[in-house]
């Protein structure tokens, strides 16, 4: 082999080198940064659940004072229009149930139904609490409230086990939790 087919051959490996490392190196970045754009993702649907679920609680607070505030005038025997009493739960009501429906939209389907449980149990409260205002027992409405804290307290603590174990991140079709399709919940009236 003389020089010049040694230079030939050596520029050829030299090219072809350069070009698989450009490859390689390209389909490494590529995957990186698939990567990176799935763990931002993956982050900001955390940080949506975990906005949902604060304001859910917040509103759930809300509700729950206005009751408060409610059943202090009826022990007292302070009801002199019991149109403005229901009026008085009306507002913290209507932003519960946003708030609810929110949150319901963005978990994943092992919490959904606690997010439905804890809805049915303060709607039991808030309907008991209406019965209370128009002349009903008070009992049913304070039996309701501790299912409704009850139910409060199981969703909490699942909530918090969610965000301990990961499956609040996508899975690689977009889908949240362990590959199951995140659908809303159809509530029965």
């Amino acid at each position: 082999m003389d020089a010049a087919m040694a230079a030939l051959l050596g520029g050829l490996f030299g090219a072809l080198g350069s070009v698989s490392g450009t490859v390689v190196t390209m389909f490494g970045a590529r995957q990186q940064g698939r990567i990176a754009a799935e763990a931002d993702r993956s982050k900001r649907v955390m940080d949506l659940r975990l906005e949902a679920f604060a304001e859910m609680t917040r509103r759930l607070q809300e509700l729950r004072m206005a009751w408060w505030r409610v059943s202090q005038m009826l022990e007292q025997g302070e009801v002199h229009d019991p149109q403005a009493l229901m009026g008085e739960v009306e507002a913290p009501w209507s932003s519960y149930l946003a708030a609810v429906g929110r949150l319901e939209v963005l978990v994943p389907e092992p919490i959904r139904g606690e997010v439905f449980s804890l809805a049915v149990a303060v709607d039991a409260m808030d309907t008991a609490g209406m019965q209370w205002i128009k002349g009903g027992p008070a009992k049913s409405y304070y039996d309701k409230r501790a299912d409704a804290d009850a139910a409060r307290k199981t969703l909490t603590a699942s909530f918090a086990n969610l965000m301990d174990s990961g499956l609040w991140r996508l899975d690689g079709a977009g889908r949240m939790g362990r590959g199951r399709p995140a659908t809303e919940l159809k509530r029965s009236a």
